[in-house]
């Protein structure tokens, strides 16, 4: 990863897995069985100890960002991805900014990748190739909710 280059002006409406609300959420904590990275849905693993970005059916958690953090020395660079072992924290319900990879609308459902974690967006019931509907709906929208922009998905 390259040192940042360039410091945008405009507000940042969310980065994925940060809170969108004060509303309450659950959490739960495993250790990270591949490399994880707030923003992805999470599956737990058969013997409940840890969580993987990739999985079968419906995904057991999304990931929230909460600051967890590797300093590998004075200096160097660092990211959000969680590394093996470490703790990733999976929230099953609340609001919580993410961005999708397709154009995303208030009121669609949110599908998670079964490859790779990653949200798309359609309506309930849709069928779109390597993904598992979850439980989550968009809510909220920047812009126009273009592909790769910040949305809100909520579950209560």
């Amino acid at each position: 990863m390259p040192f940042q280059q360039k410091v945008g002006t405009g507000l940042v409406e969310g980065l994925p897995g940060d809170p969108a609300s004060a509303n309450p959420f659950s959490t739960i904590v495993k250790q990270a069985k591949d490399a994880c990275a707030p923003g992805l849905f999470l599956w737990g693993s058969a013997n409940g100890k840890t969580f993987s970005p990739l999985g079968a059916g419906k995904p057991d958690a999304y990931c929230m960002r909460d600051q967890t953090g590797v300093f590998g020395g004075f200096l160097k660079e660092a990211g959000n991805i969680i590394p093996l072992g470490f703790n990733a924290t999976g929230v099953i319900d609340g609001d919580w900014y993410a961005v999708s990879k397709t154009t995303a609308s208030v009121k669609q459902k949110v599908f998670a990748s079964n490859l790779n974690g990653t949200i798309s967006t359609g309506a309930a019931g849709s069928s779109i190739a390597d993904h598992t509907e979850t439980d989550f709906t968009v809510t909220k929208v920047a812009g126009t909710g273009a592909a790769g922009s910040a949305i809100v998905i909520s579950k209560h």
